[in-house]
């Protein structure tokens, strides 16, 4: 499995007092499901999410797909940034509180 890790802690609308998002993720360097849980986190205003360190790294950039695996995922923007060594989510959208979202992910090199 990929190592995950949470990049979200500053995008909440109150930095201070709110829980970041949890983020997991469930497959390896090829595909997968990543999910964000907002449930006891406020807004997560648009910003980096996740960064996702692949477990063999690529011998170039791969291509990373992303697609929503929930009816809550449906209406969310994301962006990646892949390098050989990973891939960074950032939400273009904000995150409502109260929440999970699901994405898939297939990287092709």
């Amino acid at each position: 499995t990929p190592t995950l890790t949470v990049l979200a802690t500053q995008n909440t609308q109150d930095n201070q007092n709110s829980t970041p998002p949890i983020i997991t993720i469930e497959g390896n360097d090829i595909a997968g499901t990543i999910t964000i849980n907002t449930i006891n986190s406020q807004t997560i205003t648009p910003g980096e999410l996740a960064k996702i360190e692949f477990t063999k790294a690529y011998a170039k950039r791969p291509t990373v797909m992303i697609s929503p695996a929930s009816l809550d995922s449906s209406v969310i923007k994301l962006n990646r940034d892949a390098t050989p060594t990973n891939f960074t989510l950032t939400n273009i959208d904000q995150l409502q509180p109260g929440k999970i979202y699901v994405f898939d992910y297939f990287i092709v090199e």
